[in-house]
């Protein structure tokens, strides 16, 4: 068992929940959609999608928002959970597991296309 540091600061807690504020997602088409103002995935494009963050209402110690980014993969989802809106990514399409999820693809693209958008979504806030 290791003694508590003693000369450490005590932790922050983060502030705030893991729900959802909004969302940011990145298309092939070089399109970007913001969840500040456009918050129904059903109008989003359903095909080349490169990748996407949430931005929850938790904060991180500097004040940002917590957040998950995610991107390479072959399909994008977002369906109702029991408190909040479930986003999910995988290769493999959520078929009928997820009754009244809204699908989107993803799209393989070149590497400087997408180091560019793994650039951006770092960047987001």
């Amino acid at each position: 068992m290791t003694e508590p540091c003693a000369d450490c600061p005590p932790p922050v807690e983060p502030q705030g929940s893991l729900r959802v504020e909004r969302w940011r997602i990145w298309y092939d088409d070089g399109s970007v959609h913001d969840g500040r103002t456009l918050h129904d995935w059903t109008v989003l494009p359903d095909d080349g999608v490169l990748g996407f963050v949430l931005f929850y209402e938790r904060r991180a110690p500097n004040g940002e928002h917590m957040r998950r980014v995610a991107s390479g993969n072959d399909h994008y989802w977002a369906f109702p959970g029991p408190l909040d809106t479930v986003y999910a990514h995988g290769d493999e399409a959520p078929g009928e597991r997820y009754p009244g999820a809204v699908i989107k693809r993803g799209r393989w693209t070149d590497d400087i296309s997408v180091d560019l958008v793994n650039r951006q979504m770092a960047e987001a806030r």
